[in-house]
């Protein structure tokens, strides 16, 4: 009994670091979109202070 709730854990904790490891993904793919569109909304906003 004990070894299989020792082997739960482990596949718990296995689980949970791949968790954290997607989690990181993702937060570096938003950190690049939100990058890449301030950098358009800063030059959408060029154009516009030269059109005014």
């Amino acid at each position: 009994m004990e070894e299989e709730l020792k082997h739960q854990r482990e596949l718990i904790q296995t689980v949970l670091e791949q968790m954290d490891k997607r989690f990181e993904q993702v937060d570096k793919r938003f950190e690049t979109l939100q990058m890449h569109m301030d950098k358009r909304f800063e030059a959408q906003q060029e154009q516009i202070d030269k059109r005014f």
